[in-house]
């Protein structure tokens, strides 16, 4: 049985209370293979994303019990709760987060540094385009403003052109928006 399907939106976060799942993502020619194994404790799902999801999440044992609660309600409850989201956050499987970072996903707390092929255009070109229109705002310089939030405008291959640093700063205060925190340090781990 299938969680979760790859390309599909989920309004909800997870975490598994029984039972194992296989984590499948795709290669570059879009073939699934396995990425690991997640068991009773991980947790899945993103609250402050909304997005189709890059992996398939497929039930391994007969049985598997699985605690959900909608995105909002969750970044409700935990708002002013951080150790109720690092919780979360540290019940993510290690192997399934380098996954979605190879995907383009910023994983909650960890974000691009400001060098080359960090993921920072792959993750613009993953937001929607009103997502997108509030990242252009963010740079804040006249031509990123002349964008009016039709598809096809241009506005990916735009911010491939910003610096590295002003790349960093528009995410940065985009996802503050969103409660996640983007250390501005270039010598941050990864």
């Amino acid at each position: 049985d299938k969680l979760v399907e790859y390309g599909s939106c989920s309004l909800n976060v997870f975490m598994i209370q029984e039972g194992s799942v296989d984590v499948i993502g795709r290669d570059n020619d879009g073939l699934p293979f396995s990425v690991c194994t997640i068991g009773p404790g991980h947790s899945f799902g993103r609250p402050e994303l909304n997005r189709p999801a890059h992996v398939d999440l497929v039930a391994k044992d007969d049985e598997v019990i699985v605690q959900s609660i909608s995105k909002e309600d969750f970044k409700r409850i935990t708002q002013n709760h951080e150790e109720g989201m690092e919780i979360f956050k540290g019940a993510r499987s290690g192997k399934h987060e380098v996954y979605l970072r190879s995907q383009g996903q910023a994983i909650a707390g960890v974000h691009p540094r400001a060098i080359k092929n960090t993921g920072k255009t792959r993750f613009f070109a993953s937001l929607t385009q009103d997502e997108k229109m509030e990242v252009l705002q963010d740079v804040g310089t006249s031509d990123s403003l002349r964008f009016t939030g039709r598809k096809g405008e241009g506005k990916v291959g735009f911010f491939a052109t910003l610096t590295e640093e002003r790349k960093r700063d528009a995410l940065a205060l985009f996802l503050a928006r969103r409660g996640i925190k983007y250390p501005k340090t270039d010598g941050q781990d990864e």
